[in-house]
């Protein structure tokens, strides 16, 4: 299994320019009221890769505002409407490691555990292909696992063993 084969569509190109309120127009769905598993990946003017915003991310943004802000509501709205109008370039996690499309299994988990991010971007060479979410990594790691042999694994059988 390689990169490549965990490969996902789910994330969304955007410009260094687009806003804050942007991302979480693509991030929030307004009609399930819930967030979309959805990565932001934001593109310089040339169209390379620069980052990654993900929902953690425009917390610490809005909540850096409203700490500037206090306790004062009217500050606190203003510190959002700030906080909204900021480039997402400005907070786009810049340092993701990433990964290259031929790099195995042993590979990206190496590369998932260096990260705090949800998502490894993947190139091609010098291009971006695209993401692999966390969790799918997880999945493929549990499959390989159970691979294995299932009857050593204490999870796979009813009853797990005790230390």
């Amino acid at each position: 299994m390689t990169a490549a084969d965990l490969l996902t569509g789910k994330f969304v190109r955007i410009g260094e320019s687009h806003t804050v309120a942007e991302a979480i127009g693509i991030i929030f769905d307004p009609e399930s009221s819930s967030l979309r598993e959805i990565i932001v990946v934001v593109l310089a003017g040339d169209g390379s890769y620069l980052g990654i915003v993900e929902p953690r991310d425009i917390l610490e943004s809005l909540g850096t505002e409203l700490s500037l802000a206090g306790d004062d509501p009217v500050a606190q709205v203003e510190g959002i409407r700030r906080g909204l109008a900021v480039a997402v370039s400005e907070i786009a996690k810049r340092n993701i490691p990433a990964a290259r499309k031929l790099d195995n299994l042993a590979t990206l988990l190496t590369i998932a555990a260096r990260t705090d991010a949800s998502a490894i971007p993947v190139f091609e060479k010098r291009q971006f292909v695209g993401v692999i979410h966390v969790t799918a990594l997880f999945d493929a790691l549990c499959k390989a696992t159970i691979a294995v042999e299932e009857s050593t694994l204490p999870f796979m059988s009813g009853n797990p063993q005790k230390s």
